[in-house]
């Protein structure tokens, strides 16, 4: 929480956009790393299963399971950017290659 604006720069070396991300039960947050803007039904595709409750974005606009359908309210993905996710069971996120 901030009381006033400030600004910070992160700096390191860029992760390989296809790097395994272990995911647990339960909330965390991951990074997205291509650097295309990516429909997020597509980026999320290895987890998207009964294994995943939600994912989150950073404007609270979620994708998620509604009856049968995965609904995308997230739209694109965008580099850089973290997103929130429940899970219901251990998994592995893998983005696609472009």
């Amino acid at each position: 929480k901030m009381f006033e604006g400030d600004s910070f720069v992160i700096s390191g070396d860029v992760v390989d956009p296809v790097t395994p991300i272990p995911l647990e039960i339960g909330y965390q947050f991951v990074s997205y790393f291509p650097e295309i803007p990516v429909d997020a039904l597509i980026a999320f595709e290895t987890i998207i299963s009964d294994n995943l409750d939600f994912i989150r974005n950073s404007q609270g606009q979620i994708l998620r399971k509604i009856g049968s359908n995965w609904v995308n309210g997230i739209g694109d993905c965008m580099s850089g950017e973290g997103y929130l996710v429940k899970m219901n069971a251990d998994d592995i996120l893998i983005y696609p290659e472009f």
